[in-house]
């Protein structure tokens, strides 16, 4: 994360964390997509969690960019067991907001995680993530 210009207030500010298949996540909700109900990450293996906030900065799921090279780095997090998913009722996947402040500008990225992370610390301005969901 450092290595994208991010500093270690930012990187803690984002809440990413480094972490590994299974690990176990004190102060997260079982609640929340991607945590089971003995509060371990429900990932298939090891990366960086990036929670997912919505405009309220409530953090609505997780993507976990992995370690490994594979053909998608970023994976939505989720709890099939109990049945909770990051996506939403109308079974679109979330978006995600930065930087939320008055403004008459706002910022589109696509991706939810680090693009528009980084973009609204750059920019001042908040901006809006949205997930890309084709192939």
């Amino acid at each position: 994360m450092r290595g994208r210009g991010l500093s270690d207030e930012e990187i803690e500010v984002a809440n990413y964390r480094s972490v590994k298949q299974w690990q176990r996540l004190t102060g997260i909700s079982h609640k929340l997509p991607g945590i089971n109900s003995k509060g371990n990450l429900n990932s298939s293996g090891s990366g960086i969690l990036c929670p997912i906030p919505n405009k309220e900065g409530l953090y609505i799921g997780m993507q976990l960019r992995l370690d490994a090279d594979s053909d998608s780095r970023y994976k939505w997090l989720s709890s099939p067991k109990q049945e909770l998913s990051p996506r939403l009722k109308n079974g679109e996947m979330p978006g995600a907001t930065y930087g939320v402040k008055n403004s008459e500008v706002v910022a589109l990225t696509e991706g939810i995680s680090f693009k528009p992370f980084i973009a609204s610390l750059r920019l001042g301005v908040p901006v809006f993530g949205a997930y890309r969901d084709w192939e």
